[in-house]
């Protein structure tokens, strides 16, 4: 019925018992989805860590929902570098089985590792994102990483891309191009 607050005080009260451990972790999962839901990021983040540590081999070939979800608690709480992790494990894991990530994992990925400051690795995610889900807002992304890292070749040469393909859509997009084929002595 959406009432996050009883159901989280029914679920705290369950794990009081003694209850088999596979029953605990589907109560602690459960949990940590309902505090996630009602925005209670740490309580959230620590029943769904607690989960995967008790994990059992079986349960983590499964654990991507419950590393997504933590990704998300970590970031609401900015830490980034837990997100990092997670988020590249669930991707990790997705390769090896020759299944594409969703679009939100790569852009929350990303947008964490511009929190980090880890432009390469920001690089390498968009790029990811790219070869998916081509968007302007992923071709400009991966222009202002290159800026970032001093690239300006790279710079260039995929904002005019972007600009070839028509996906630039403002005035400062513009001016920002301009003014890299003017610092690069291009006429």
């Amino acid at each position: 019925n959406g009432d996050y607050k009883q159901s989280a005080q029914a679920f705290e009260k369950a794990l009081q018992f003694d209850i088999p451990t596979v029953l605990a972790q589907d109560i602690r999962k459960l949990l940590g989805q309902v505090y996630l839901s009602d925005g209670q990021y740490e309580k959230a983040a620590q029943h769904l860590s607690r989960w995967l540590t008790l994990a059992t081999p079986e349960q983590h070939a499964t654990a991507e929902d419950v590393r997504l979800w933590l990704a998300q608690s970590y970031y609401q709480l900015k830490q980034y570098k837990k997100v990092v992790i997670h988020l590249n494990e669930v991707i990790r894991q997705y390769a090896a089985e020759n299944r594409q990530p969703k679009e939100e994992w790569l852009s929350l990925l990303q947008a964490s590792q511009a929190q980090l400051d880890a432009v390469q690795e920001r690089v390498d995610t968009i790029k990811r994102l790219l070869v998916w889900y081509p968007k302007a807002e992923y071709w400009l992304a991966l222009a202002g990483a290159y800026g970032q890292m001093n690239k300006m070749d790279n710079y260039l040469a995929t904002l005019s891309l972007a600009r070839q393909k028509d996906l630039l859509q403002n005035e400062s997009q513009y001016v920002s191009l301009a003014s890299v084929f003017y610092s690069q002595d291009v006429p």
